[in-house]
């Protein structure tokens, strides 16, 4: 559908293609690892969203209200999420925990890929607003942790929402116009869980902040 309409109108969405690579590239190369974190749990929840709405209309139809209601649950999450990363983050060992979101994030990606694979004709639309809840309170839970090892003040928390944003907008786009119609449900869950443990591997990286 895009081709058609940059067909029709004689344009290319080439230069908005490798300007949006290049910023991003120079981005990833300058933030730290609990900001890459981030940026893949933004990239992750986003695409995440997109792919539970888009199976969840092959199965069951456009339902408004349920689409409406995967929407809220994907964001209800974040709260308990963030209050239980707070009672984490006092304990210490931020980074170890941190991982072990990033890991839960992981598992829950690999449910979603086996229920695809073996059982989707018997998922429930509980499944998915189980699966929708679980990822945003991990989403939420990583904040504090990622917080205190990025220093706890001001501009800490601009560079960690930032890192958010910017991931969960590029899971957006790339989710939407990239994985799923050019891969599938399948391949496409199997890319969001690599963007993940990329990201949890940025972790325990050995390079330094700027």
């Amino acid at each position: 559908m895009f081709q058609q309409w940059f067909a029709r109108f004689a344009a290319s969405p080439l230069p908005f293609i490798i300007g949006s690579a290049l910023l991003l590239f120079l981005y990833l190369c300058r933030a730290r690892r609990e900001e890459l974190v981030l940026f893949s749990t933004g990239f992750v929840i986003m695409g995440s969203e997109i792919l539970v709405i888009f199976i969840y209309q092959i199965l069951f139809g456009y339902v408004y209200e349920q689409i409406g209601l995967l929407v809220t649950v994907f964001l209800t999450g974040l709260l308990p999420g963030a209050w239980l990363g707070e009672r984490l983050r006092q304990r210490g060992n931020c980074r170890k925990r941190l991982a072990a979101c990033d890991a839960g994030l992981i598992l829950i990606l690999a449910l979603l890929l086996l229920a695809l694979a073996t059982a989707h004709d018997r998922l429930s639309p509980a499944f998915f607003l189980a699966i929708g809840f679980l990822v945003s309170m991990l989403c939420g839970c990583q904040f504090p942790l990622a917080l205190k090892l990025g220093g706890s003040d001001n501009p800490a928390a601009a560079r960690t929402f930032s890192a958010d944003l910017i991931g969960a907008a590029c899971g957006a786009l790339a989710t939407s116009l990239l994985l799923l119609p050019f891969l599938g449900t399948i391949y496409a869950t199997s890319c969001l869980m690599l963007i993940k443990a990329a990201g949890m591997l940025a972790l325990y990286g050995k390079r330094q902040p700027y």
